[in-house]
């Protein structure tokens, strides 16, 4: 098992264990994923019984003293003993691995409402959502969304409403930004959304007044509900009941103040 540090690259420390080093017991997560995946009735069952099963030089170790002045936690945390994992996209901030795709969807959300707001958007209205395959009613209410940089719903009235013209349900309402100098925004989650670029590329440069844009949430990461199982099984402590991976696509379209000349 790797010792992590601050320098660590990412792929050696998105699952870590945090505890005191004297309490550390190896445990191999290669061969926890890959006999999870190939013999999940028989052989994987029976070595999951086995802490020991598992020893080997690959999963991440943070001891806690470190990790907690190194690393960004939520409050009250880090506790000895849990399994924490840090998203691709906040590599610096670790959660329990039972909340890793709740808090990494808030994220993805935060960063699409925050990039909206910067390019002068007027209104986010949601077309469409459709969850593991299914399509959801638009009668729904978000909740304010937390973000690295402070609440995104700062300054932003959130409504629910019928918009007939397009079937739509008022999502976030922006106020008037004070100018008009908009700037391309920054962010890990638009290179994974093509969408997102086009939304930003045609605003900046030909200065749109609407355009839709899709959002996708579905990639598990690795993070899954079998894994996450099984670490519970050899006595490893995830932090809570795990908050399964739920395939998430939307359509928004998004409207953006055309009168700030």
């Amino acid at each position: 098992m790797i010792k992590i540090n601050k320098e660590s690259p990412i792929y050696d420390r998105r699952i870590v264990l945090i505890d005191e080093e004297k309490n550390y017991k190896p445990i191999n997560w290669q061969k926890l994923i890959l006999d999870s995946a190939i013999n999940p009735v028989f052989s994987a069952f029976n070595l999951l019984r086995d802490k020991e099963a598992y020893s080997n030089d690959f999963a991440g170790f943070g001891e806690i003293k470190y990790c907690n002045n190194h690393f960004r936690f939520p409050p009250q945390h880090p506790q000895k003993g849990i399994v924490y994992s840090c998203p691709d996209y906040e590599p610096d901030f670790y959660i329990p691995l039972s909340n890793f795709h709740q808090h990494t969807l808030k994220l993805k959300e935060s960063a699409f409402i925050e990039m909206c707001g910067h390019l002068g958007a007027k209104e986010i209205l949601l077309i469409e959502e459709v969850v593991d395959n299914s399509k959801i009613n638009l009668d729904l209410k978000a909740d304010d969304i937390p973000t690295q940089n402070g609440n995104a719903t700062v300054g932003v009235k959130t409504e629910y409403k019928n918009n007939k013209a397009d079937s739509a349900k008022v999502f976030f309402v922006f106020p008037k930004p004070p100018n008009h100098n908009f700037t391309k925004y920054e962010n890990k989650w638009i290179e994974s959304e093509p969408t997102w670029r086009t939304l930003q590329k045609v605003r900046l440069e030909n200065k749109v007044s609407e355009y839709s844009a899709e959002f996708n949430y579905t990639d598990e990461m690795g993070i899954t509900t079998d894994i996450a199982g099984k670490l519970n099984k050899v006595g490893l402590n995830i932090g809570g009941s795990f908050n399964r991976f739920k395939k998430i696509e939307r359509k928004y379209k998004v409207i953006f103040w055309d009168d700030l000349e």
